[in-house]
This record gives C-alpha cells, structure tokens and sequence, in this order.
C-alpha cells in the first residue's frame, strides 16, 4: 500500500514537471502587414494590405536552418 501511494505521487510529480515545462516555452507572435495587388483597386475600396498574425515557436530564432510548414 505505502509502495502504491509512493508510486502515485512520483507519477503525478513528473506530469507536474512536464506541464510546467511545456507552459514555460513562450514563442512570439507577430503582426505585419502583407501588401496583396490583387485587392488593389477593387469595388468595395477595400486596402490592399491586410494584417497577417504570425506565431513562431520560442527556438525559431537559433536555428536558421530548421524548416518549419
């Protein structure tokens, strides 16, 4: 009985860990504007830049090789 509770408690402390870890990775998000010629001139006057948000993973800065979709 004691091992079980000692286990559980073990086993409850790692998810902890592992929540806490995962929370702490902050990444960025941007907001820029994209310039779209499609849109210029169109019948509602509508501007033909529109704001774009852009969220990149908190390691995108160290590695300029990494790919990401």
């Amino acid at each position: 009985m004691k091992k079980r509770i000692i286990q559980s408690i073990l086993v409850i402390l790692c998810i902890l860990l592992t929540i806490s870890y995962a929370v702490a990775q902050e990444g960025k998000i941007l907001r820029i504007m994209v310039y779209s010629p499609s849109l210029e001139g169109n019948l509602f006057k509508d501007s033909p830049d529109r704001p774009v948000t852009i969220y990149l993973p908190p390691n995108y800065d160290s590695d300029p090789g990494m790919r990401y979709p």
